[in-house]
């Protein structure tokens, strides 16, 4: 059930409750007609071991004391659920119960989400938001069902049954996901220089997208499957690149012209910086000033042509940007 259908859901509850007409005379009554059908909305099978009824709560020597429901999570969270009739009013009689039993739970070791207290019409969601392991004395929150406002509704969804994975060879396929993207990482740090680096950082604040979890891994992998990529082309098979100031110029050149028809100022930044290095690469060598004499010096400077033809790449396939 999704969220909107599980709202809905209990917006038909909220009509039915505040129908005249309407009036358990039962605990049992309530259980069936409203506490029943939201605990099935928020996703729990209620003929499943996942909803237990009359569960054993007893205190010390006090035997027989019945919770009446524990909703069991996937990842083996629960939620405890205290009901009455419609006709009790909630009070600090009923939360003291709701406590004795959150408190004999937590010694046995459960891991309790929250503890509710309702008669069908209102809930009042307990939590130990004071101390760990002990149940807050007045409610979190409160919902009322028994009148026209539909507001704060949405805070069922908090509690909503969390689907199960699929348990084969899960734990082994999110290893694998990790390791990739450990590789990949290392794979950044060992060739970009700390401001290229930096560079690339500034894609995850300037063009992240829904659903990606890391985007320099992303613009790293659009950079090593584009087969026209001239740094790929003249890379030595440990990643590094022997090139002299004339392939540097001639890189810089072949990626200019290959984006400078995109009409956005992203693209028209990350340009300019080639053109910047383009320049000085050209000065020092019709100069003969020997700035960039070191093979250290060459390594740097492709590194930077490297950090600025991924962050173009990424920008054009991530805004789907069509050239003039």
């Amino acid at each position: 059930m999704t969220d909107t259908e599980t709202i809905e859901e209990i917006k038909r509850i909220q009509t039915i409750i505040m129908n005249e007409r309407f009036k358990p005379k039962t605990e049992e009554a309530t259980k069936q007609w409203l506490i029943l059908p939201i605990i099935k909305a928020l996703g729990y099978d209620i003929f499943s071991p996942d909803v237990i009824p009359e569960y054993t709560a007893d205190v010390g020597t006090k035997n027989g004391e019945r919770l009446d429901y524990l909703l069991r999570n996937s990842n083996n969270e629960c939620i405890l659920i205290e009901c009455k009739d419609t006709s009790v009013n909630l009070s600090d009689k009923q939360t003291s119960q709701l406590f004795r039993y959150y408190t004999s739970l937590i010694s046995k070791g459960e891991k309790i989400k929250t503890a509710i207290l309702t008669n069908g019409k209102n809930w009042w969601f307990f939590s130990d938001t004071k101390t760990p392991n002990i149940m807050d004395t007045s409610p979190i929150y409160k919902i009322n069902l028994d009148t026209n406002s539909t507001y704060g509704l949405d805070y069922f969804l908090r509690y909503k049954r969390t689907p199960e994975l699929p348990f084969d060879d899960t734990l082994k396929r999110l290893q694998e996901i990790k390791e990739k993207r450990k590789e990949k990482r290392d794979k950044v740090n060992n060739h970009l220089s700390l401001d290229d680096a930096l560079d690339l950082n500034n894609i995850n604040n300037k063009y992240a997208s829904a659903g990606v979890d890391n985007e320099i891994v992303k613009a790293i992998d659009l950079f090593n499957e584009d087969k026209n990529n001239p740094l790929l082309r003249d890379a030595n098979a440990d990643g590094t690149l022997t090139v002299n100031q004339e392939k540097l110029m001639g890189y810089c050149e072949e990626i200019y012209n290959k984006y400078k028809e995109y009409d956005k100022l992203d693209i028209r930044i990350q340009l300019a910086k080639l053109k910047t290095i383009y320049t000085y690469i050209k000065n020092d060598t019709d100069n003969s000033t020997n700035m960039i004499s070191k093979p250290e010096d060459i390594s740097a400077l492709a590194f930077r042509i490297r950090a600025t033809y991924i962050v173009l790449n990424y920008i054009v396939v991530n805004n789907d940007l069509q050239q003039n």
